[in-house]
């Protein structure tokens, strides 16, 4: 609402949505859980170079009501597409939702893993 109120747009960046490993104190919740209620500001992006450790696809989503942005996005989106041949692999991938359960619960298990070998290592010195 405060960005509603002050004429700005509030973008929620999801990008690392699926790597929460810890659920404290609140447990990650996304954005579109509350699509129907969401205002015209509000805008959230996802993609999978960061949850699937893929930066070089360059593969996002926007997800938004406002029809100013999708009209700006259009424009410039011709430029930026995902080609055909990764649009397939990824819809291959993401539609195997046993692998992606799979994967999704051992690069948490790998994060936390990670985590507390750092946390190790400063609460040590």
């Amino acid at each position: 609402q405060w960005a509603a109120d002050h004429n700005m747009h509030l973008i929620l960046d999801e990008m690392y949505a699926l790597s929460v490993f810890r659920n404290e104190p609140v447990p990650f919740q996304s954005g579109l859980r509350l699509w129907d209620t969401l205002p015209q500001n509000v805008h959230i992006v996802w993609g999978l170079s960061k949850d699937f450790c893929a930066s070089g696809l360059r593969c996002a989503s926007l997800y938004t009501k406002n029809e100013q942005v999708k009209q700006a996005v259009r424009k410039f989106a011709y430029f930026f597409q995902t080609s055909h041949p990764l649009q397939h692999q990824l819809a291959a991938m993401l539609s195997d939702r046993e692998w992606v359960s799979m994967y999704v619960k051992n690069m948490r298990a790998d994060l936390l893993n990670s985590c507390r070998i750092v946390e190790r290592v400063f609460t040590a010195n």
